[in-house]
């Protein structure tokens, strides 16, 4: 027997054993298709005319340096964040409001230390 025609009488077995128990085998096609359905439509994306909800970002920035500078011009600039600049008071009350999801403090000194390589 050659070694092509042993191969063949094997995976033959084995279907057939595999076949026997009917229930088995269908549910060995079947929870997949149903698993995959149901992630897919959990996980399906929105149709592209659907516009995702800006973040509400209020923006402390404590620091003159020019990388504070940019990191907030850069998020106020950004389509997917509604992000503005205030005092730290006028944060706490949108915050109070629930009107801003979040609050970034750039404090004095967020420049240097965020350059600081040692």
């Amino acid at each position: 027997m050659t070694w092509l025609r042993l191969l063949w009488e094997l995976l033959r077995k084995d279907f057939r054993l595999f076949l026997a128990d009917r229930p088995s085998a269908v549910l060995c096609f079947a929870v997949p298709i149903v698993l995959a359905s149901a992630f897919g439509a959990v996980f399906q994306r929105p149709a592209r005319s659907y516009q995702l909800p800006r973040l509400p970002l209020r923006i402390v920035c404590e620091d003159d340096a020019p990388l504070s500078r940019r990191v907030t011009a850069s998020l106020c600039d950004n389509p997917q964040v509604d992000a503005r600049e205030c005092s730290r008071d006028e944060a706490w009350r949108f915050l109070e409001k629930e009107s801003a999801g979040a609050v970034l403090i750039l404090p004095r000194g967020f420049a240097a230390g965020a350059c600081w390589t040692g």
